[in-house]
């Protein structure tokens, strides 16, 4: 959900946050025929600022289509519908995840196909498996951050909607208060003293505990250490 006030431009950044992308690529919106980006030097030229135009102000229609392209060399390309048209809800920051499935493909994978063609390698990797007992399946990623790049790209991980929500703010407002939560396992025995274990630590753009939230990856990851400490202790 996103403020009829909200301007094009504002919308391709939403897009990029709920995608996980960077915005490192050229974008463009095709809407009633006409086409809406923000310039960008060597790229394509829009007659129209999308700064100031406002998503209320193209009057949409319930059920109306429209195009969002993005990185004209892998050309993902996005069909948005206009759902509905409610109240804004003073009580809520917008904009507002209400749902999704699976995880985002990651940046510069090569398109569509590309990514389908590597579906496999990235639910191998997202298995959450030793890297040692994959890298004999997995030829083609060889440093260590293009590895973590595909373990948060499974398939069938969720990014939580308050996420989606923390990530927005922190990009529109880098001066927002953060949150870091710290995770710790406290073991205690009859014949040991009580022992405190760091798990995870989580930084999010927010005030308020119950809006950190945690995508499928990282609760994976938290369950996984706790495993790991309970087992070797």
């Amino acid at each position: 959900m996103v403020r009829s006030d909200s301007s094009v431009a504002q919308l391709h950044e939403v897009l990029q946050v709920a995608f996980g992308w960077e915005d490192m690529h050229l974008h463009r919106f095709e809407i009633r025929g006409r086409e809406y980006g923000v310039n960008r030097g060597g790229g394509v030229f829009f007659d129209t600022d999308v700064r100031k135009v406002l998503i209320g102000d193209l009057k949409l229609r319930r059920m109306e289509r429209f195009t969002y392209e993005y990185d004209f060399g892998d050309s993902w390309i996005h069909d948005i519908r206009i759902e509905a048209t409610t109240a804004i809800d003073p009580a809520k920051t917008y904009p507002i995840c209400v749902a999704g499935k699976r995880s985002a493909p990651p940046e510069d994978c090569g398109g569509p196909y590309a990514f389908m063609q590597k579906r496999w390698q990235y639910e191998l990797i997202g298995s959450g498996g030793p890297r040692e007992q994959l890298e004999d399946l997995v030829d083609d990623v060889e440093d260590e951050e293009g590895w973590e790049i595909n373990r948060r790209y499974h398939p069938a991980g969720l990014i939580d909607s308050r996420s989606i929500a923390s990530l927005w703010r922190c990009q529109r407002h880098p001066e927002a208060p953060t949150m870091k939560l710290t995770i710790q396992l406290q073991l205690e025995g009859a014949d040991v003293l009580p022992l405190t274990v760091p798990i995870e630590t989580i930084d999010r753009c927010c005030e308020d505990i119950d809006d950190i939230g945690l995508q499928i990856a990282e609760a994976k990851s938290i369950l996984g250490k706790l495993q790991q400490v309970v087992v070797r202790q």
